[in-house]
């Protein structure tokens, strides 16, 4: 479980990533994420990707130690009229997808550390 807030720290927006091993009873120190997360998808204990926006790119960041660390794994410019997708899920362990800005999508079958788009069909 992941409880996020935003943060803004020296004009730039920051997130506050607060991860709970015991469903909720407590929670752990903050990780801060750069960029606005709006959605957080948690494939298991250990691997945890948010999708953050920063300037005019949306970006996935993917941790594989519990949410300690965050790597960039993919990134997509944001348009004038496109945001940012109410989706971003795990189905398995390994077995993800995003929906990007421009409404296509992107499913991983390696727990978030490759995303290749598809169309729809």
């Amino acid at each position: 479980m992941v409880l996020c807030s935003r943060r803004e720290i020296s004009g730039f927006a920051r997130s506050n990533l607060r991860i709970s091993t015991d469903s909720g009873k407590t929670f752990g120190p903050g990780r801060l994420v750069y960029g606005d997360v709006s959605r957080v998808a948690v494939a298991s204990a250990k691997v945890i990707v948010v999708s953050a926006s920063a300037g005019s790119e949306i970006t996935l960041l993917r941790s594989v130690d519990g949410g300690r660390n965050f790597t960039r794994v993919h990134g997509q410019e944001r348009t004038a009229s496109s945001y940012d997708r109410p989706h971003l899920a795990f189905a398995t362990e390994a077995a993800g997808s995003w929906i990007d800005p421009g409404g296509k999508l992107w499913p991983t079958e390696d727990a978030g550390a490759t995303w290749i788009e598809r169309p729809f069909d």
